[in-house]
């Protein structure tokens, strides 16, 4: 009698054992689960969505957490709150890579973990195909041959569609922290939909629980898909799921995962170059993981608020140019899934109620244009659930198509022709989106670098306002050695008592803030330094970073050249200020008047920038480059503006305008020149321009009620 497939792979697999087991790793059911035509598909999703990110890869280092992250990870430092541990000890094992620059091997790093969820995701819809739609055809011809072609270019189809979504795309090209919660999330759903086959191996749930924990210590945000998760295995298998021994080893692995975190007083203790929060003591820590420095969660607010949040969340979803017509098929798989395929389902829509619309109701944020570029790409776990319904729906025309085939007795041919032609919806997905998410050949970030490392003096501090102002000089340092004789402090950390470490760390040398500093600065803002509580609202931490970087300018003025990265307009830089390039150079002494020959000297050198920015055809679509540069020339529009002069303030905010539409504090203070000079009413016609970009902005809309008054 002919062995079956499976008592083969046994004997196979016992033969291979080393003696001090009793059994193999991995169990042979679970390897016995992926058949050739599975894994093809899913090669084929991963190679794919590589293939177009390296291609379109950032070459260098990019805007926004990217520097910082990098810089954390090389020195294995502490990283913004709540400190992504797993992301900081993964980038440095990525830092070790021969190949490119640091920058770029972290830009590589997210490229290769979406491919890789986009691998996953094919799996599971592979994998879960044939349950959601067990009614359509017979389940021995969905898994014949012709069956695997089908459901396999629905599977390969929605996910490089989503794969070559905008968001997820840009994602793909730069050091940040989402590629890897996206491979994280499509590695549990690919275990929960393991564990659903073989219930009986409890391992798989163990697994999952591990995986949690761990993903917790890189994005907060995998917390939302653990209510589903849970759902879904009491639906599956109840007794199992709620059996002591399981509650209690879920438990376990799930502390265990979560324990990653430890590495951020380990770390902190060491005192690297980057220590955000000093996490070294217990409250600290606490502080710094439960992201206190950040406002607390307040869910109340009126129905119309809510309601509009939830409106972007289903008008962003429908922008991102997926195919969502596709979930209107998927539909009919409601009335062909058999038990197993409905309680997938049922978990599938609680996913996506949970990452997405719970998300929006708990973190009930502006809808200002930067808020949104950020909610954007918070959604994309509800867009895996959405994407995962498309691929439902392809595949139920398809395996409707196979049906008709067989009831007119007809070849197959036509259902895998359709099948095939799937397949041109991720490859107009990504003809059509190439323009907007590709990084390849945008260097705007080490451009900018360069620039302003070039232009500080000898022994400079360059104090910071703004994340990349501080970031990307903190690489140039402490990554590629460069200027170690320059000290970058970061003015939205001056608040925070704990600061002084990292501050000492980065200037042992330099006289810093005291606590009778600390203790002044507190006493005049009614707010007591208390680490476990924290300073919340932008006003009031704005103010104390305000009186802080007053002290500690005065200690630094007379002994070291001062330069100034404007985030916050404070009132009394503009007393000391003169333009220097893409900063402000502060001097030790009040400035009565700015010469001709600077005002010359800024001007001419914002035109040469300019010429020089839009002669590169990427910089027009390189959104977070012309942002970044459009608010240099802002802060120094806005210290023109401050000195009441109107015409140099006029041209320079006019420009910074020209380097990006989006920047509403270029309108804004430009709304003020001409309001300032009694013109009311060109005052409101300008800003009006920025609110028909921006129009869920209350912040905007209560600035444009004033300029009315």
């Amino acid at each position: 009698m002919e062995i079956p497939p499976i008592q083969k792979i046994e004997r196979r697999v016992k033969r291979i054992t080393p003696p001090f087991l009793d059994r193999p790793l991995f169990p042979v059911e679970v390897a016995a689960l992926f058949r050739p035509f599975e894994l093809l598909f899913a090669l084929l999703s991963f190679g794919g969505a590589a293939f177009v990110y390296i291609f379109s890869l950032a070459p260098a280092i990019t805007f926004g957490d990217s520097g910082e992250l990098i810089t954390a990870a090389v020195h294995l430092g502490v990283a913004h709150p709540p400190g992504y541990p797993l992301y900081l000890l993964v980038g440095k094992l990525f830092s070790l890579l021969p190949i490119g620059s640091v920058a770029y091997r972290f830009n590589l790093m997210s490229a290769l973990f979406n491919s890789a969820a986009a691998g996953l995701l094919a799996l599971v819809i592979i994998k879960t195909l044939p349950h959601v739609s067990a009614r359509i055809v017979p389940r021995d011809l969905v898994e014949s041959p012709i069956g695997g072609i089908l459901t396999g270019s629905a599977s390969a189809a929605a996910a490089l569609c989503f794969a070559f979504s905008p968001t997820y795309w840009q994602q793909s090209l730069s050091a940040e922290v989402y590629a890897l919660n996206n491979f994280i999330i499509c590695l549990i759903l690919l275990l929960v939909v393991l564990w659903s086959t073989l219930p009986q191996k409890i391992g798989l749930l163990f697994l999952i629980a591990l995986l949690f924990g761990l993903g917790l210590g890189n994005h907060q945000t995998l917390a939302l898909l653990g209510p589903p998760v849970a759902l879904y295995v009491v639906l599956v298998k109840p007794k199992a799921a709620l059996s002591p021994r399981v509650l209690a080893g879920c438990l376990v692995l799930f502390l265990l995962g979560l324990s990653i975190y430890l590495y951020l007083p380990i770390r902190a203790a060491a005192n690297p170059p980057i220590n955000w929060g000093n996490p070294a003591n217990w409250d600290a820590f606490w502080f710094h993981m439960l992201r206190k420095q950040y406002r607390s969660l307040d869910m109340m607010r009126p129905l119309e608020v809510v309601t509009g949040q939830l409106k972007f969340f289903f008008t962003a979803s429908a922008s991102e140019t997926l195919p969502l017509v596709l979930i209107v098929p998927a539909l009919i798989t409601l009335g062909f899934a058999g038990a197993e395929g409905r309680k997938w389902l049922v978990f599938t829509l609680a996913a996506f109620a949970c990452t997405g619309i719970l998300l929006v109701v708990v973190a009930n944020t502006e809808l200002d244009l930067n808020a949104q570029d950020l909610l954007r790409i918070y959604f994309l776990p509800p867009w895996i659930f959405a994407s995962i319904w498309i691929a439902y729906g392809i595949g139920a025309v398809n395996l409707l198509a196979l049906r008709a085939s067989r009831t007119m007795r007809r070849h197959a041919f036509p259902a895998v022709l359709l099948a095939a032609l799937w397949l041109l919806l991720p490859i107009s997905a990504a003809i059509g989106n190439y323009r907007t998410a590709s990084l390849r050949g945008h260097d705007f970030g080490r451009r900018y670098g360069q620039l302003l490392v070039n232009g500080l003096r000898a022994d400079t501090v360059l104090f910071a306002g703004t994340d990349s102002a501080y970031a990307i000089p903190m690489y140039i340092k402490w990554v590629q050695g460069r200027r170690p004789d320059i000290t970058i402090l970061s003015v939205n950390k001056l608040s925070d008592f704990s600061y002084r470490t990292e501050a000492g760390r980065n200037a042992p040398e330099m006289p810093f803030l005291t606590e009778q500093d600390y203790a002044e600065a507190f006493s005049q803002y009614g707010a007591a330094p208390n680490t476990s509580d924290g300073i919340y609202g932008a006003g009031k931490v704005g103010r104390l970073n305000a009186y802080l970087l007053l002290k500690l300018y005065r200690k630094l003025a007379s002994e070291r050249p001062v330069y100034y990265d404007q985030g916050l307009p404070i009132d009394w830089i503009a007393d000391y200020a003169v333009p220097s390039g893409l900063l402000m150079e502060l001097k030790a002494s009040k400035i009565e008047r700015l010469s001709p020959q600077l005002i010359a000297s800024d001007r001419q050198y914002w035109q040469t920038l300019e010429s020089n920015l839009f002669d590169n055809p990427h910089f027009y679509h390189d959104a977070a480059a012309r942002q970044k540069f459009s608010k240099c020339r802002s802060n120094i529009g806005y210290l023109y503006l401050r000195r009441k002069m109107y015409s140099e303030a006029e041209k320079a905010l006019e420009q910074a305008i020209r380097f990006s539409d989006r920047n509403i504090e270029a309108y804004a203070y430009l709304a003020l020149v001409y309001k300032e000079q009694g013109d009311p009413a060109k005052a409101v016609r300008v800003f009006d321009e920025y609110l028909q970009r921006d129009t869920w902005n209350t912040s905007a809309h209560a600035f444009a009620q004033s300029l009315k008054k």
